[in-house]
């Protein structure tokens, strides 16, 4: 149900982004997990469709369930690590994996993606965000974002804003899914955003992310699940005091 709503509502997306593509049009999913956007959406629009999944198995589902055509290059690492070609993708997509990578990794992943775009090209995020606060997952030490937050990152990157909304049709006791489509900010656009940021007065603050590290330790021998231990260190740059708030889940 969850699956058909959010492909249906990624194809819509893809017809008014791009009403023709050029010739040997490239995508690559990022964090494609088993291939579920790869082959229920991403390999009907664009010609070739890269891969990038850090759990060797998962690529070689997602393999399976490509077109053997439009299947491209498999990168099996993390987005932290991946380094995409220059100028070869029409469209960058990320879709409900950035919780899982801290602010600076963000930060640098968007910028090695400037270049990895063609002309004309999009990025295109999906991730469910947060209503104020920082929310953190115990279990899997994901950090949820608000909206405000994802979008000064989005500028420390270097990146426009094209169009932003949020998904109709989950459930209502699920986080809102945004959509953000972004593209290169021009020179233009990055000189006034670099005088945005010097009109800053030195008592706004943001929480950044900036590493979230687990340990795990087995009490007995017969526990089959450890006890965990999450140490989340911020860093304070610019912000709202609003956003200065962490909630563990």
């Amino acid at each position: 149900f969850i699956s058909e709503i959010d492909l249906n509502g990624s194809k819509k997306l893809l017809t008014s982004l791009f009403p023709s593509l050029p010739p040997k049009s490239v995508v690559v999913d990022c964090g494609a997990g088993i291939g579920r956007i790869s082959s229920g959406l991403l390999q009907h629009v664009f010609d070739v469709v890269d891969i990038v999944e850090p759990d060797y198995r998962y690529i070689k589902k997602a393999k399976q369930s490509i077109d053997e055509n439009k299947l491209g290059e498999a990168y099996c690492c993390g987005l932290q690590n991946f380094d995409p070609i220059k100028n070869r993708y029409t469209c960058i997509w990320v879709q409900w994996v950035l919780i899982y990578l801290t602010d600076d990794d963000l930060i640098s992943l968007f910028q090695r993606f400037i270049p990895a775009l063609v002309e004309g090209g999009f990025i295109v995020l999906k991730e469910n965000v947060s209503h104020s606060k920082f929310l953190l997952d115990r279990d899997d030490t994901s950090v949820t974002r608000p909206d405000s937050h994802f979008k000064k990152i989005f500028k420390k990157s270097n990146l426009q804003l094209v169009q932003t909304y949020i998904e109709e049709g989950f459930p209502e006791n699920l986080l809102p899914v945004h959509i953000y489509v972004l593209r290169p900010m021009t020179d233009s656009e990055k000189k006034a955003s670099s005088t945005e940021k010097t009109n800053k007065t030195e008592e706004e603050q943001e929480i950044m992310i900036t590493t979230t590290t687990v340990t795990t330790t087995t009490t007995s021998a017969k526990e089959e699940e450890g006890e965990q231990k999450v140490e989340i260190v911020k860093n304070l740059l610019v912000g709202d005091e609003e956003e200065q708030k962490v909630e563990v889940v």
